[in-house]
C-alpha cells in the first residue's frame, strides 16, 4: 500500500441479531452478484492509513468473476479470488489485486437479509484491514437522502500519527442539502454542520461535501 496524506473517515455499520426476524441458512450462493466494498486499512509498524472503494462480482460458487478498487490516491487495480460462506453466514478467504496484493479475510459475517457483509483481515504486507460491503441493486434518488442521518467515524492522519473518533448527525434536504447537524468527537469537542450536499446516483452510489463550522471539510 502508499502512503496516504488525508484525513481517512470510516462510516461504521452494525449488523444485529433482531429478535423474531428469521432467514434460511446461508450458503456461497448468497454472494452471486454484485457488491459495493469500503475498507479502510493502516500498518501495525507503519504510520500509513487509507481506503479503498468499489465493486466485486461474485459467481454464485463465491469466485470474484470482475472488480476493481480505487484509493483515495486515485490509483485502481482490478480484483480477483474467492470467498466462502458457512450455513451461519460467517465469511473467509482471499481477494487478489491486479498489483500482487493478497488480501486474506479471516473474519466476516452477513447479515440476516444478505444485503450486507463486515469483514475484517490482513494482507501480504501486513496491512489490517476492516470494511462492508453493500448488495448492489435498487433505484435510488437524491431525494432518498432527505431527513437526519447519524454518523458513526473513525479518523486517522499519517502526518500527525493520530487517531481519533466522532459521532454525530446531519440533516439534509430532498435536492441533498445539507442544513444543520453536529459531530463530537472521543475528546467531547462538538462542532457544528453548517453547509455541504450530498448527491445519490440510480444505484445508491453518493457523494458531496460536509462543511463544520471549524472550517473542515469533509469529501465524500
Amino acid at each position: 500500500m502508499k502512503a496516504f496524506k488525508r484525513v481517512v473517515p470510516i462510516f461504521v455499520w452494525l449488523i444485529m441479531s433482531v429478535p423474531g426476524v428469521s432467514s434460511a441458512a446461508f450458503s456461497r450462493a448468497d454472494l452471486s452478484g454484485t457488491w459495493h466494498l469500503f475498507v479502510f486499512f493502516d500498518h501495525p509498524n507503519v504510520d500509513d492509513p487509507g481506503w479503498n472503494r468499489g465493486t466485486a462480482t461474485f459467481n454464485s460458487s463465491g469466485a470474484v468473476t470482475a472488480g476493481s478498487l480505487t484509493d483515495d490516491q486515485n490509483v485502481t487495480v482490478t480484483l480477483s479470488g474467492s470467498l466462502s460462506v458457512n450455513n451461519l453466514g460467517f465469511l473467509s478467504g482471499t481477494i487478489v489485486s491486479s498489483n500482487g496484493v493478497t488480501s486474506t479475510f479471516s473474519h466476516g459475517k452477513m447479515d440476516k437479509w444478505k444485503t450486507l457483509i463486515w469483514f475484517v483481515g490482513t494482507d501480504n504486507q501486513g496491512y489490517r484491514l476492516k470494511g462492508s460491503a453493500i448488495k448492489a441493486g435498487g433505484a435510488f434518488a437524491t431525494a432518498d437522502v432527505a431527513g437526519t442521518w447519524h454518523f458513526h467515524s473513525f479518523l486517522g492522519d499519517p502526518g500527525a500519527d493520530t487517531a481519533s473518533w466522532t459521532r454525530g448527525t446531519i440533516i439534509t434536504t430532498s435536492l441533498g442539502a445539507i442544513t444543520g447537524g453536529s459531530f463530537t468527537n472521543d475528546l467531547n469537542t462538538t462542532v457544528n454542520v453548517n453547509g455541504g450536499s450530498i448527491s445519490i446516483n440510480s444505484s445508491g452510489v453518493f457523494a458531496g461535501t460536509i462543511n463544520f463550522s471549524s472550517g473542515l471539510v469533509i469529501t465524500v
